[in-house]
């Protein structure tokens, strides 16, 4: 378990499983700095926002012990059971931020939204999909990344999917992007890929996933 500080304050904060990941930590820089972007923001006490793409909870405990009301949106079933775990190793309610999966759209409608970056570029184009359906008009969708996974075509699609983005200058290897919904509607998504195999079975490659957009050579029966 290691310890994040914030505000001067700390939590203590582990994967899931407990001890699973060896010497991997529970957050990392990026995490550190939207808590410290969000700080300059400064929502009032009590305010709901959005958090995605949170692996372990760390923002999520952070931002609930400092007040606010944060919900939580992912597809990891395993983040859902470290966001419980690691609200209640810091004496927090174990249910005190709501969970919503992946499988079901986000709860909105939100004037904040923080984002995790996703590594895949198509996975983070359905998520800023996703999310932009549930961000109000005018509303800021704050997304950060380490630098080694963020391409600049991250931050273009950010801007493309949501609004006007401006990005901050690298701290400790991350850095954020800033996003402003805008009246425009978003680019038209890329079509979906169906493979067909075997005549009696189609295939839909999703992002994500395992394989992604492209067809396993397993699935395609090759292995």
């Amino acid at each position: 378990m290691e310890r994040l500080a914030h505000r001067e304050r700390e939590w203590v904060l582990d994967r899931f499983p407990p001890g699973g990941g060896g010497e991997l930590r529970a957050w990392d820089a990026a995490d550190e700095y939207l808590l410290r972007r969000l700080d300059e923001l400064a929502p009032a006490p009590g305010s709901a926002l959005l958090v995605a793409g949170d692996r372990w909870g760390a923002l999520a405990v952070a931002l609930a012990a400092a007040g606010l009301r944060p919900s939580a949106w992912g597809d990891s079933h395993l983040g859902r059971l470290a966001l419980a775990a690691n609200l209640a190793r810091n004496g927090l309610d174990p249910d005190a931020v709501p969970f919503t999966g992946a499988d079901g759209p986000p709860p909105g409608p939100q004037a904040l939204a923080l984002l995790r970056l996703p590594k895949d570029l198509a996975c983070l184009d359905d998520t800023l999909r996703s999310l932009r359906g549930a961000l109000a008009p005018g509303a800021t969708l704050l997304a950060g990344g380490m630098i080694k996974h963020t391409p600049t075509r991250a931050w273009r699609l950010l801007e493309s999917v949501v609004g006007p983005t401006v990005t901050t200058p690298g701290w400790r290897k991350a850095r954020l992007g800033a996003a402003l919904v805008d009246g425009r509607g978003p680019p038209p998504a890329a079509p979906q890929r169906h493979y067909r195999p075997l005549p009696q079975l189609e295939i839909a490659g999703a992002p994500g996933v395992f394989g992604g957009g492209r067809l396993p050579p397993g699935a395609a029966g090759g292995g």
